[in-house]
């Protein structure tokens, strides 16, 4: 879930308790990662604004200013880590350090925060070793890891060392052990603080960057750490973590993301509306007026343009707090450009303006126009790469994607009011501003607010007037289209009892490491009514952890593996069909956003994630030559008895006749899907690691669906489902309807038939959303269907109420003062 960290007023220092607040801005050596505690948190702990921040609870006399003591501690620190550096410098590259860091630095540093730490041996737990360097003797062996300054924290050494790396070592250590809850594992460059995450898929920690802090001599953060990691704040006894001032902590910030999540909802609404006024009101903005108050544009039409608008501004703010703009961070000419890009172009910079606003012309465009230019740079190759960013260049960053939006004005004060919105909350003890970290945002809380948004339908009013006005009603899309959010907890439970045993079969009897990738990269794994993609999204990371931890051989392996594996998951192993485009849309930002890996394109995912009704539809093509069922035929509402009847009977005769096997002796559907999955096959073939490579999976996959072989028989589906929608009149002549026999003779000509009988199959299919499983995923009927299915029913009753009904088509009937005023009015219709 979303969580916050502290924030401040870009150059207007603000200092409290020794610390001011621009430091943990701008220059932060803080992350969160995962849901261990929120920014929140971390401002509350600032500002003295949560319990156990008094000195009495540090173990200081009642008249001790905890400022002082923080100071204290600050300065010899600083003075250990000068001593520190300079022997720092002597160790060669392929050494560890790992005595120089223990003795010189990470020692003398707990030491300070008072820990009595001394060395320990192995505990072996399982049949497996954990080589956990120190203890806390203080702490009743609280677990303190401590490697060398050249040791990575999440990739063991290659040539020796224990087995796994010193993050996923303590990691994997507290999922089993039941004395401890909480353990530090650090480098000397890096000091994070662990929890035991036993059900946890995503890593989750707290990390302080501990040589950015003394080398720019972040006090500030250098405060927060103090006052979260000090002795006291640990468990006391062996297993007692759940009384813990840090563990209180974390469940408070656990009750916070709720809050956010809430509140992020109401954002993205007002996001929507504040834009879209915005856009309308601003006097350069004439011809959009126009074309409003004409009808040329449709309320629902500028609301998607909006929506994608949102969604590349989510994705952009995700990109840049989880520090993916640049995927090389080493050298002097990334760093330069790094610099740049976040001093001038992103929408860090934009969101920093927020907090002073009243420095900023709102009558303005420029911030607008910024950030189009930002949105140029991840468009286009040529304009990116001149700052060394690769481009992303599919989906939501279409250059096109967002219509006419970019052709327009926005005042910058509309634009700052929706930002702050969007990154701003007010914590609700402080009342002060606390800032949305996107880098940890879970994904899948989406799902919630793309719920939310469903039950607003878009409407332009006042458009006989000088300003139209765009606003929401109540509508009823969420029921119509079925499209509920399932909680996490019982999406858990699902891949729990479906998608672990299926992987644990897959792998049985499987040696080599190769053999055990390809077997899960081989999974099909389909969500028939995705949504947002929050089944999805769980199964990939399931998919992936278990793809991860085969490479690297760790139970708990890094980001950097999980990243990788997370994104081939997405391309290779997840399908979902939804029959609302919007929940295709949002499904793929989602999954673009979880599988992004920084330095490459946003993976093709047209082949994929698919629009459709996934219950109406052709599921098997050989079910085409049995012909249109008789029940087809069968009169409904509105429709002329005596017409059915005949159709019916005509459709019996020939069916009954045993005419139909005979026009199928030359159809060979199986060597149709085969040749379908192949072209499915030569999209998957190239990697998508280049924005070339996306446009060549794009051209293959028009190519595949423009064959002229697979047009005939997408035609013939519509054709077969078209049969249980005709309607029947005394007015239409019998060559408008489709029956089994005309579907056999469209099935031996090369081209058409009947066009206009075609095209009224076509139109029925395009409104009621056809969706035909082998035409749309090939690949997969030829092997025979999907390894797991995840679906859940909805979670609420579908029945549509009056109210919701008519509150887009009769506001007079939605209105109306009682349930039998209302009755009245829908009887006068």
């Amino acid at each position: 879930m979303a969580t916050v960290t502290p924030s401040g007023v870009e150059g207007q220092p603000s200092m409290k308790n020794g610390i001011n607040k621009n430091d943990t801005m701008n220059t932060p050596s803080i992350t969160i990662q995962g849901n261990i505690l929120s920014g929140e948190i971390l401002e509350k702990i600032r500002n003295e604004e949560i319990r156990h921040q008094a000195p009495a609870s540090f173990n200081l006399p009642k008249n001790t200013k905890l400022r002082d003591e923080i100071s204290l501690a600050w300065s010899a620190i600083r003075g250990q880590w000068q001593t520190f550096r300079l022997r720092a410098e002597r160790i060669s590259n392929n050494e560890s350090g790992i005595s120089e860091t223990r003795n010189f630095w990470m020692l003398p540093f707990l030491t300070t925060l008072g820990y009595d730490t001394e060395k320990t041996t192995a505990e072996v737990l399982d049949n497996k070793t954990y080589a956990i360097s120190h203890r806390a003797a203080n702490l009743q062996g609280f677990p303190v890891h401590i490697m060398g300054i050249n040791d990575s924290l999440d990739k063991r050494r290659e040539t020796s060392g224990p087995r796994l790396s010193p993050h996923a070592l303590v990691q994997e250590y507290l999922n089993k052990t039941d004395d401890h809850l909480y353990a530090l594992v650090t480098n000397g460059r890096h000091l994070r603080l662990l929890r035991d995450a036993t059900r946890l898929v995503r890593l989750a920690y707290i990390e302080f960057d501990l040589e950015k802090m003394m080398e720019e001599e972040l006090f500030a953060d250098f405060a927060i750490l103090f006052r979260l990691l000090h002795v006291t704040r640990m468990p006391q006894q062996s297993g007692e973590g759940e009384t813990s001032i840090i563990e209180q902590y974390h469940q408070e910030s656990l009750e916070a993301g709720a809050r956010i999540r809430e509140k992020l909802r109401e954002a993205v609404e007002f996001a929507i509306s504040e834009l879209a006024n915005g856009f309308i009101q601003h006097p350069k903005n004439i011809i959009l007026r126009e074309k409003i108050k004409a009808g040329d544009i449709a309320a629902g039409d500028y609301y998607s343009q909006l929506l994608r608008l949102i969604y590349r501004l989510l994705f952009l703010m995700v990109t840049e707090d989880r520090k993916l703009i640049y995927a090389d961070k080493s050298t002097e000419q990334m760093k330069r450009f790094r610099k740049i890009y976040f001093d001038y172009y992103s929408l860090d910079r934009i969101r920093r303006m927020v907090l002073r606003k009243i420095f900023i012309d709102a009558g303005k465009s420029d911030l607008w126009e910024s950030i189009k230019v930002n949105f140029s740079l991840f468009e286009h190759g040529k304009i990116g790469e001149k700052l060394g960013i690769k481009p992303l260049g599919s989906g939501i960053f279409e250059p096109e994607n967002l219509g006419m939006l970019t052709d327009l004005n926005l005042n910058n004060g509309v634009l700052l009011d929706v930002m702050q919105r969007l990154c701003y909350f007010e914590a609700p003890e402080s009342r002060s501003m606390v800032r949305v970290n996107y880098g940890d945002l879970d994904v899948e809380e989406f799902g919630s607010v793309y719920e939310s948004l469903l039950d607003l339908q878009a409407i332009f009013s006042r458009v006989d007037e000088q300003m139209p006005l765009f606003s929401f009603s109540y509508g009823t899309e969420r029921k119509t289209t079925g499209s509920y959010y399932t909680r996490h907890d019982l999406v858990n439970q699902l891949l729990k009892s479906a998608l672990e045993p299926l992987m644990e079969a897959r792998l049985r009897g499987l040696q080599g490491k190769a053999e055990q990738e390809q077997a899960l990269l081989g999974l099909k794994v389909c969500d028939p009514a995705c949504g947002s993609g929050h089944f999805l999204l769980a199964a990939a990371r399931k998919i992936a952890l278990r793809l991860a931890q085969i490479r690297t051989g760790e139970d708990n392996p890094g980001s950097e593996p999980m990243m990788k594996a997370l994104r081939q998951v997405i391309q290779h192993c997840i399908y979902g069909v939804d029959k609302n485009p919007s929940a295709v849309e949002l499904c793929k930002v989602s999954l673009w956003i979880e599988g992004h890996n920084s330095g490459k394109p946003l993976s093709f995912l047209d082949h994929k994630i698919r629009p459709g009704d996934s219950l109406v539809g052709v599921d098997d093509l050989e079910r085409l030559k049995q012909g249109i069922p008789d029940g087809a035929f069968t009169a409904t509402t509105g429709d002329d008895k005596t017409a059915a009847r005949l159709q019916k009977r005509r459709n019996a005769a020939f069916r009954t006749k045993r005419q139909f096997d005979l026009f199928f002796q030359r159809v060979n559907f199986r060597e149709a899907t085969s040749r379908f999955a192949k072209g499915i096959k030569a999209v998957e073939a190239l990697q998508g690691d280049e924005l070339d490579e996306i446009r060549e999976q794009q051209k293959r996959y028009e190519a595949f669906r423009s064959n002229t072989g697979w047009w005939k028989n997408y035609t013939a589906c519509n054709l077969f489902v078209y049969g249980f929608f005709q309607q029947y009149t005394e007015e239409t002549p019998d060559h408008l309807y489709v029956n089994s026999e005309y579907l056999a003779r469209f099935l031996q000509t090369a081209g058409s038939l009947n066009a206009q009988l075609e095209a009224r199959a076509s139109a029925q299919a395009f409104n009621t959303r056809f969706f035909h499983w082998p035409l749309e995923f090939p690949d997969v009927a030829e092997q025979g269907g999907f390894d797991l299915v995840l679906a859940n029913p909805p979670w609420e009753r579908i029945k549509i109420q009056e109210k919701e009904f008519f509150a887009a088509k009769d506001p007079a009937v939605a209105n109306a003062p009682n349930a039998a005023a209302r009755k009245r009015l829908i009887q006068s219709l």
